[in-house]
């Protein structure tokens, strides 16, 4: 990532697929996996707290982060 950019980012999404067992999976690895979207998430020094979670189709859900 250009390193000026850092500066401007103002949020970010993270994308994972419920499964049945109610976990979330990480999109793009197979063993990675997270109880629920975490609240708050430090980037780059600086900590964005969840914002919204959208759900879709079959499983998937992104985490908003501001």
């Amino acid at each position: 990532m250009n390193e000026n950019l850092k500066h401007f980012l103002a949020g970010f999404d993270l994308a994972g697929k419920r499964l049945v067992s109610g976990k979330l999976l990480c999109y793009g690895c197979s063993d990675i996996e997270l109880d629920n979207w975490p609240e708050e998430v430090t980037l780059f020094g600086r900590t964005y707290t969840l914002e919204n979670v959208i759900k879709g189709v079959e499983g998937y859900e992104s985490g908003v982060y501001v």
